[in-house]
Parts: C-alpha cells; sequence; structure tokens
C-alpha cells in the first residue's frame, strides 16, 4: 500500500510551489537591473500562481496513489458477503417454490384466492382438481416442506395439517364442483343476516324451511366422505412428516 497522509502532503505541496519559485529567483531574474521594492509585487503574484498549480498537481498524484491503492487492495473474503447478496439468491428454487406453493394455498383456504373459475373456495365443496392452479400432489409436498422447516411454530406447523386436509375436497371426480349438505347450510345461512332474521320471523321461518329442503342423502352421504376424507389426509400428513425425519435420520 502506498500511503500520502496530510503532513506528506503539505511537504509536497511546499516543495511543488517554493523549488519552481527559488528556481525562476536565482536564474531567471536579473537582480542588477531590477528595484527590489518593484519586484515584490510581481513575485507575489507569480508565487500565487505557482502555489495553486502545485495544489491542481497534489491532487492529481493523490488521485493517482489513490487509484493504485484500490487496485492493489485485496478482495474481502469476509462471510458477511453473503448476506449482502439479495435474499432470492441465497434460498433455493425448490425452496422458492415450495413458498409460492404455500402461499397460494393459504390464499385459497383463506378466501383471499379464488379457484379457477373465479369461485370462493369452500371446505365443504368437492372441486375438480382443474380449478386448481397447480397439482395437489405439488402442493402437498410444500405443505409437508414448510411444516418440516417451521415446525418449530406449533400454529404454523398445526395450520399445514389442517389446510393439508382440506385436499379431500379434490379427490372425488366431479364436472366441476358438488356441494355437500354442510355447504348447501353454510350458503343458506349467509342469505340471511343474523340482524335481519332476528327481527323478522318470516325471514327466519324462510331460512328453515330452505334448510329443512335439503333431503340429498348423495349429498348428505358425500359429507361424511368429504370428513371422512380429510381425517385420513391428517393420518397421511402425519406419517409423512414421520418418514421423512426418519430418512433425514433425526427424532
Amino acid at each position: 500500500m502506498i500511503y500520502f497522509n496530510n503532513k506528506q502532503k503539505a511537504v509536497v505541496w511546499i516543495l511543488l510551489t517554493f523549488v519552481p519559485f527559488g528556481y525562476f529567483l536565482f536564474i531567471g531574474v536579473d537582480w542588477g537591473s531590477n528595484n527590489l521594492l518593484e519586484l515584490i509585487l510581481p513575485f507575489s503574484i507569480i508565487l500565487i500562481l505557482i502555489g495553486v498549480v502545485a495544489l491542481f498537481v497534489l491532487a492529481i498524484i493523490d488521485k493517482v496513489l489513490f487509484v493504485i491503492n484500490e487496485i492493489k487492495k485485496p478482495k474481502s473474503t469476509s462471510s458477511n458477503e453473503k448476506f449482502e447478496k439479495p435474499i432470492s439468491d441465497q434460498i433455493s428454487k425448490k425452496e422458492q417454490r415450495y413458498s409460492m406453493l404455500t402461499t397460494y394455498w393459504g390464499g385459497l383456504c383463506e378466501g383471499v384466492t379464488r379457484l379457477e373459475n373465479g369461485e370462493k373456495f369452500d371446505t365443504d365443496t368437492y372441486y375438480n382438481k382443474k380449478l386448481l392452479k397447480y397439482s395437489v400432489d405439488e402442493i402437498k409436498q410444500a405443505l409437508i416442506f414448510s411444516a418440516m422447516k417451521y415446525g418449530s411454530n406449533k400454529k404454523f406447523y398445526e395450520a399445514c395439517q389442517i389446510t393439508y386436509s382440506y385436499l379431500a375436497c379434490f379427490e372425488k371426480n366431479v364436472k366441476k364442483s358438488e356441494a355437500t349438505s354442510v355447504a348447501q347450510i353454510t350458503k343458506i345461512v349467509e342469505k340471511y343476516p343474523t340482524e335481519v332474521i332476528q327481527n323478522d320471523k318470516k325471514q327466519f321461518n324462510k331460512m328453515i324451511k330452505e334448510m329443512a329442503n335439503i333431503k340429498d342423502d348423495k349429498k348428505k352421504k358425500g359429507e361424511s366422505s368429504l370428513l371422512m376424507s380429510q381425517t385420513r389426509l391428517v393420518g397421511e400428513f402425519r406419517a409423512m412428516i414421520k418418514l421423512t425425519l426418519e430418512k433425514l435420520g433425526k427424532n
């Protein structure tokens, strides 16, 4: 490294200023034919001009030394460098995709994201798999991965487990969607706001009548079948977590 501190700069500036000025005094001036008093003003001007030029020269030297130091400076190999990179560069593509899938499925379950036909997802209704943007298997893998990675957060783990069971809604081969009796009742209740049926007996009776008209045994069986499938998927989720951890040699 070549260092150039303030003291050294001052010395260099003095040399650059007074050496040329001294040379001018002793070589370029005819002392015998000039009055000393008459030379004071021009000498002062010349000294100032030389001093200004010396400052420019000093600045150029300082810049050159700075560039040389930067070139010779060894590149940092500090471990902090990796934290300066974007977070996305530190995460594998597979992990990024699982994160995206988990967010997508969570959005569907919360009602923030819609199915491909624009409908709001209902956990008491069967749907065709084509209404999902991504495959059921991919979403399952993403939920298992997320549960294992962030499993220390109990609420997050339980959320992964519960939403995993909701994938049972896509196990039945239906043309578009098929609501169970629970889903039908939920839709009927949503049609009649609480404040309305509390104050209007006719509206209340109308709601009860609509519920009583749900006599489709097929849909009631579908409700029972869906509940059993959801319970089975909870067991599947736990088994997959256990199996994966055993493969990794963890308790």
